[in-house]
């Protein structure tokens, strides 16, 4: 009977128990789901690609003046982070933090890495490790840097940061960077900053609308000609930035014209350094015209659009139709493709097929990537230098004969079967060749 009675006792206590534990499950979830944002900084874009590790694991905010909503350790926006990218994050974020002998009065001596210049939010990385914290931590670091190393590596971890497109967008579109760091980055003194500045804008803007419209409101483009004409050592790097941000933005490469970006580029383009780069990103802007051209085509694009257009002409540079996130450059264009029409002027102009007939002499010298670049701009611009090509027909001949038979090369040959119908129909040598 006694031991019956124990058992009773247990099992009521056992429920008891399991009741309190529900209970402060409960309270612990409403108050971690109740925790409200702060003022700031514009709140940084969700990265939904984070892999959940564990749901089952509580994070607590972390209140920080710079940032509008407060970050979840380990999170983003909520959303845990794998282990690999926050130890990224801590390993960044300690490669810039020092530890100082005379700590800040107050602070024991425990080795805690610090500064005793930056906020007290941002002195942890193992409590804020995320690219919302990762990011304004950079910033803030660059702010009150004082060497030249620690810039350029500042901007490194800009320049890998901005590797994710929505990465890219955030630290154009939701923090001043652009105008407070990279733009004067590009005119900074020092050679190995503006390298990396550029390293920065190739990256980011690639493919990225966004990234693109800002960089050339805040006068990237001029800068970054500037670099490639005057200044050797930058040129090459200056040249990748160019290349991303002109690509697929007509207004970007009316504003690189403009600026005198042509000539430059023609200036380089004979360099052996940026020979390559430039033959590349003029064949990528001509085979672009190709394919507007043949998409208003395919549209059946009217002469009652350019009228629709007209009345709006006032606002023609700010208004960006987009797609979420994606910008579509083109679609908000009365005539798409006439931009195209003043770069082909402007190169035939300042000498490109110069460089051409410079880059064909040689071709017999190059591997064959670069043979076949070279084929490939010739063709993209023989609708302005067709008379300057035509005396080297026979180069393209000999390269066809040493590509056509092979079944890895079928397209290059028919490239280069285009360029030599194009030139002997048209040309006073064909009864020579």
């Amino acid at each position: 009977m006694e031991l019956r009675k124990m058992q009773r006792t247990a099992n009521r206590n056992g429920i008891q128990t399991i009741l309190l534990c529900i209970f402060l499950q409960m309270v612990v979830f409403v108050l971690v789901n109740c925790e409200g944002g702060g003022g700031g900084m514009m709140p940084l874009s969700e990265v939904i690609d984070h892999p959940v590790e564990n749901d089952n694991k509580k994070v607590h905010s972390a209140n920080s003046a710079s940032v509008t909503n407060k970050a979840e350790e380990g999170t983003y926006h909520g959303r845990p982070l794998s282990e690999k990218k926050q130890d990224m994050h801590i390993k960044i974020a300690q490669s810039h933090l020092e530890e100082e002998e005379n700590l800040v009065e107050g602070e024991d001596k425990s080795g805690k890495i610090f500064r005793k210049d930056k906020s007290p939010d941002l002195q942890n990385p193992m409590k804020h490790a995320s690219d919302e914290w990762l990011l304004t931590f950079l910033l803030e670091q660059y702010r009150i840097s004082e060497t030249v190393e620690e810039r350029v590596e500042i901007l490194q971890n800009l320049e890998n940061f901005s590797h994710k497109f929505e990465n890219g967008r955030d630290l154009f579109k939701s923090t001043t960077a652009v105008k407070d760091v990279l733009v004067p980055a590009l005119n900074a003194t020092q050679l190995e900053i503006r390298k990396a500045a550029c390293a920065v804008f190739a990256v980011a803007a690639q493919n990225n609308g966004v990234v693109q419209q800002i960089a050339k409101d805040a006068g990237a483009i001029r800068s970054l000609i500037h670099l490639l004409a005057f200044d050797p050592p930058v040129r090459s790097k200056a040249l990748f930035a160019l290349a991303s941000l002109l690509r697929n933005y007509p207004e970007a490469q009316g504003k690189f014209i403009h600026d005198g970006g042509i000539p430059a580029l023609i200036k380089v383009a004979f360099q052996f350094e940026t020979r390559k780069r430039s033959l590349s990103l003029v064949t990528d802007l001509l085979t672009e015209r190709k394919y507007c051209l043949l998409d208003l085509e395919n549209k059946g694009v009217t002469s009652s659009r350019s009228q629709q257009y007209e009345e709006d002409d006032d606002d023609f540079n700010t208004i960006v139709k987009s797609s979420g996130d994606h910008v579509d450059h083109y679609d908000h264009l009365d005539d798409p493709c006439d931009q195209f029409k003043t770069l082909e002027k402007a190169l035939k102009d300042s000498g490109w097929c110069d460089v051409l007939v410079d880059s064909v002499k040689a071709l017999g010298g190059f591997d064959t990537e670069d043979q076949l670049l070279t084929a490939e701009a010739v063709a993209s611009s023989l609708s302005f230098c067709r008379d300057e090509i035509a005396p080297y027909t026979r180069v393209f001949q000999s390269l066809l004969v040493k590509f056509q038979d092979d079944e890895d090369f079928q397209e290059e040959s028919l490239t280069l079967r285009s360029i030599i119908d194009a030139v002997t129909n048209s040309s006073p040598y064909k009864d020579e060749l």
